[in-house]
Order: C-alpha cells, then sequence, then structure tokens
C-alpha cells in the first residue's frame, strides 16, 4: 500500500511539473502567438541546460550510492556531504561561467543588454534547483519520499496563480520569470522543510575524498554530455529550420518539442526514480535482462494508452496547451509520437549505463542519438519542397534507427558475452 502512495505520489508531482512547464508554453503561446514562442526557445534551452546540471548533474549518483549505503549511516553520512561539497563547488563554477559570458548571452538570448540580471536570477536558479534535486535524491535512496513529494506538489501549486500573473502582466518578460520559478520552487521549499524538522540523521560536515569524487565526476560528465549536447543540437537544428523556412514555423517545431519533451521527461523521471535503482541492485545479467523486458514491456503499453488518448483528443489539446493558431500540429502528432516511442524504449535500455555508471558508453550513445537526429533532419532540408511534416518524419526515422541500434548491442551483450555479472 506504502508503495502504491508513493508511485501516486512521484506521478503527482512530476505530472505538475510537466503542466507547469505546458502552461507557460500555453500562455506565452496566447499573449504572444508562435513568434513569441521562437523568441523564447532560445532562454527555455538554456534553462533546460542549467536545470540539468545544477550542482553537476548528480542526483543519480546519490540515489544510487545512497541506496546501497543506507544500512551504513556514517557511510551515507559521507557520500551525502561529498555530494553537498561537490555540488557547491559546481555552482560556483557553473555561476563564473554565466558571469563571465552574461554580456554575450543577453545579446543571443534577448538581444539586449538590460536583460542581464535575469541571467543573474538564472545563477541563484540553478543553486536553488541543485538543493532542490540533492533533497529529492537523498529521499529517493533511503526510500522516504512520502514527505517530499507532498512537497514537491504544494510548491508546484503555489506556482500555478504566480505564473498566471507574471505572464498575463509583463508577457515574454512573464514568462522567463516562470521557467526561473519552476526550476527553483522546490528547493526554496526544501529549505525551509530541512531546517525545521529532522528529517534524517544526516550530520553536516563537508568532505570530499578522491574515491567519492571520481564517482561523482564520473555522472558530472554524463549529465554534461546530455545536457549540452541536446540544447546545442536543438539550436543547431533551429537554425536549419529557420534557413528554410520562418519563425512561425519554428515557433510550431518549438511547440511541438515542449509537448514531447513534456511526457518524455515524465517517462524519464518515473524510469530515474523507480526502475533505475532497481537496475542498480542488481549485478546479475540473466536478472536484469528479465528486469528490462518487464519494463519494456510496460512502458510501451503505457506509451501506447497515453499517445492514443492525446492523439484521440488532439485539437482539443492543442487548443487547451496553445492556441487555435497551433492546430496545424494536429496533422504531425501521429509522425512525433512514432519517434517518441522508440526514445522512450530506447530509455529503458539506456538507464543501465547509469545505474551501472558506464559513462563512456552513456556519451557515446548520447553523441549517436543527437548526431541521428541531425543528419536525418539536414538530408530532409537537402530536399527540394519544404515540408513541416518532413521535419517531423526525420525525428522517427532518427530514433527508429537509434533503438535498432541500442537494442541490437544490448541483446548482443546479454545473449553473446561471457560475464555473468555487470
Amino acid at each position: 500500500m506504502k508503495n502504491k502512495i508513493n508511485y501516486i505520489l512521484v506521478l503527482a508531482s512530476h505530472g505538475l511539473r510537466m503542466f507547469l512547464n505546458l502552461l507557460v508554453v500555453k500562455l506565452i503561446a496566447v499573449y504572444t502567438g508562435p513568434t513569441g514562442l521562437a523568441q523564447l526557445s532560445n532562454f527555455m534551452s538554456l534553462i533546460t541546460l542549467t536545470s540539468v546540471i545544477s550542482g553537476g548533474g548528480i542526483n543519480n549518483a546519490v540515489t544510487k550510492h545512497v541506496a546501497e549505503y543506507k544500512k551504513d549511516t556514517e557511510k551515507t553520512n559521507y557520500f551525502i556531504n561529498s555530494s553537498i561539497l561537490y555540488g557547491i563547488l559546481f555552482t560556483i563554477i557553473y555561476s563564473s561561467i554565466l558571469l563571465f559570458f552574461i554580456k554575450s548571452l543577453t545579446i543571443k538570448l534577448f538581444n539586449d543588454t538590460n536583460y542581464y540580471w535575469i541571467i543573474i536570477l538564472l545563477i541563484f536558479a540553478q543553486f536553488f534547483s541543485f538543493v532542490g534535486g540533492l533533497v529529492m535524491s537523498v529521499a529517493n535512496g533511503l526510500e522516504k519520499q512520502v514527505k517530499v513529494n507532498y512537497l514537491t506538489i504544494t510548491s508546484y501549486l503555489l506556482c500555478i496563480p504566480i505564473i498566471f500573473f507574471l505572464i498575463s502582466k509583463y508577457f515574454m518578460l512573464g514568462g522567463m520569470l516562470s521557467l526561473l520559478l519552476i526550476i527553483s520552487v522546490f528547493g526554496i521549499t526544501s529549505i525551509i522543510f530541512i531546517f525545521n524538522q529532522k528529517y534524517v540523521d544526516i550530520k553536516i560536515k563537508l568532505n570530499l575524498n578522491k574515491y567519492n569524487l571520481n564517482i561523482l565526476f564520473k555522472y558530472t560528465l554524463m549529465l554534461i554530455a546530455s545536457a549540452l549536447l541536446f540544447p546545442l543540437n536543438e539550436f543547431l537544428m533551429r537554425e536549419a529550420i529557420l534557413s528554410h523556412s520562418n519563425n512561425t514555423i519554428v515557433g510550431y517545431w518549438q511547440a511541438l518539442n515542449k509537448l514531447s519533451g513534456a511526457y518524455i521527461g515524465f517517462f524519464a523521471i518515473i524510469l530515474s526514480s523507480i526502475y533505475m535503482p532497481k537496475i542498480a541492485s542488481l549485478n546479475n545479467k540473466n536478472s536484469i535482462f528479465i528486469l528490462v523486458r518487464k519494463a519494456l514491456l510496460y512502458t510501451g503499453i503505457i506509451f501506447i494508452f497515453t499517445a492514443l488518448i492525446i492523439f484521440l483528443l488532439k485539437k482539443n489539446i492543442i487548443l487547451i496547451l496553445f492556441s487555435d493558431k497551433f492546430l496545424l500540429l494536429s496533422d504531425v502528432l501521429s509522425w512525433q509520437f512514432i519517434g517518441d516511442f522508440f526514445r522512450v524504449c530506447s530509455y529503458v535500455i539506456g538507464f543501465i549505463t547509469v545505474a551501472k555508471g558506464m559513462f563512456k558508453l552513456y556519451i557515446f550513445g548520447e553523441l549517436l542519438q543527437n548526431t541521428l537526429y541531425y543528419i536525418s533532419l539536414k538530408i530532409t532540408l537537402l530536399q527540394n519542397s519544404f515540408s513541416f511534416e518532413n521535419v517531423v518524419k526525420s525525428y522517427s526515422v532518427a530514433y527508429f534507427i537509434y533503438f535498432l541500434i541500442v537494442y541490437i548491442v544490448y541483446y548482443s551483450f546479454i545473449r553473446y558475452s561471457k560475464k555473468v555479472t555487470i
């Protein structure tokens, strides 16, 4: 019963975050249209990058090792303290980079140096994002997620009226502030929560030894690869599409990506919260094969069911999430779903590399999927007649090929490798 309640709370908390991101896109779409959404797209990419790598992107490392050490309080404390110090150091480094490039960033993102203060707010937001991620990761590792998920849900619910006010009052600027609020609010409430009650028996004594540094740095490399490659690839593809069309088409493409990213992110969070710790606890490759097969089946069924509902209600959903100016998306949703299906199934297999700390293989996978997507898009754009539908088809083709490669590599290792354990 306790596990069922926890699963429901996990779904609710991450579902709310997905809703908040879509709410921002919806309100921006209503108040500014596809052009406004296109103008905000680069800042959205920076927000995504910042939230993912905040604190060094060590959340999965913390969950994995806290779960392994939870019966040993001293080891648990030591690793958590190392993670806190590591995250603070990474935050200082990332903040310094943002400050160093603050002028060029504001010009690139906003075409106006007067918005430098948004980058300063982003620095604070990434610190709170790190705090929130660390608290959630420790809770996942200790299997004490219930209170934290209640806190997450409360935090996100409080954001709803604030987001409505900000965007209705300040339009694009309100959208930027809303995005900053979403990535930082849980960290702010987490600090209040930690100081107001004794949640876990953790003694703060900052230290960082070579062994823990090596573990955490590997996960940072994995997250940086993911966080840098995808936004960079998205930027390059956005520029490529723009060179063959206009800001309105880019706005459609960005809206489709936000819709897709919302529910794909939802699947990714569920997999990292529930599935990944189970993979981490298994060493026998036959046991892993059984779990992955089961996860692929369940994930595939849930995805198809979700996609079918969205497809049947596509016009109503587009009107709710965006506006009537975005109804063109309903014509290409089926192709987007095909690509998303193979992408999510690839994640199920890919989480083995996260759970086992196979950072080289993980980075290669990230590089491969982004390269396939870009090449597929460029081949499409080289055709004589430009078509938004063909742009979306290129996404489906890329992830179909990527899934085939991932599955062949995975199955070959399970079937033919002489190793019994992973």
